[in-house]
């Protein structure tokens, strides 16, 4: 039986606008069988297991920061966090994210850069980064494997817009309009996703430590993803 919150994602995908908004679910009092999330994962809000859509209060708001990861316990899991200190301190708890880890103090120091050069404000008067951000990113590139954003669902349209390293900036035929993503190879991408650009964490952070996601609308990122590190 589907569930309320793939219902709510397929008909969204259907009709959703080129920009960014925040995508909630209806709030109710009432467990109905409608309003239980699937069993073959498991989700989290703010560090307590969940099993009712209605239970992940800070779903699709602007600050929320999700990790998703199969790497625990052999299940999906969903971790929805209010803010991207709680996500951090999440992932700095689990000895194994070491990969992720690293990559959440580079792009702290790649964001401090970005701040110190005022690199939001050039964005938004050239459209492009600033030759001072390109030359500190080329001396600070670090060894990644690419991974695919796809306007829709479940990996549609193919092939796909390719990420090939950090980017803090994404083109405009893929910048906030990301469904879905897939790793290259068999391993996690370890890679995190902002909802601004130049790795603001501030509207929110999404970490996958998982090796593909067919909908991200579904979890309350559709049409969000700005910038890329990993």
């Amino acid at each position: 039986m589907k569930t309320l919150i793939f219902a709510i994602a397929v008909i969204a995908i259907t009709f959703t606008a080129c920009q960014k908004a925040p995508i909630t679910i209806p709030a109710t009092t009432t467990e109905t069988s409608s309003d239980v999330l699937p069993s073959g994962a498991h989700y989290y809000c703010n560090g307590i297991q969940v099993y009712h859509q209605h239970d992940i209060t800070n779903f699709g708001l602007p600050q929320t920061s999700v990790v998703v990861t199969d790497q625990l316990d052999g299940a999906m899991n969903y971790y929805y966090f209010d803010n991207s200190d709680m996500a951090e301190s999440f992932i700095n708890s689990v000895p194994s994210f070491t990969t992720m880890q690293a990559e959440i103090k580079q792009s702290k120091a790649h964001r401090a850069y970005a701040v110190s050069i005022h690199e939001d404000e050039y964005v938004a008067e050239h459209g492009t980064s600033s030759p001072a951000f390109t030359a500190y990113l080329d001396q600070h590139k670090t060894r990644a494997f690419p991974i695919t954003l796809f306007n829709l669902i479940n990996f549609a349209p193919a092939p796909g817009f390719a990420v090939l390293g950090p980017t803090p900036n994404l083109v405009a035929p893929i910048n906030n309009l990301s469904n879905s993503a897939k790793g290259a190879g068999n391993g996690p991408m370890n890679v995190h996703f902002f909802d601004a650009i130049n790795y603001n964490p501030g509207p929110g952070v999404f970490f996958a430590v998982v090796n593909n996601i067919p909908n991200l609308f579904a979890m309350g990122w559709g049409n969000r993803i700005s910038s890329v590190n990993f």
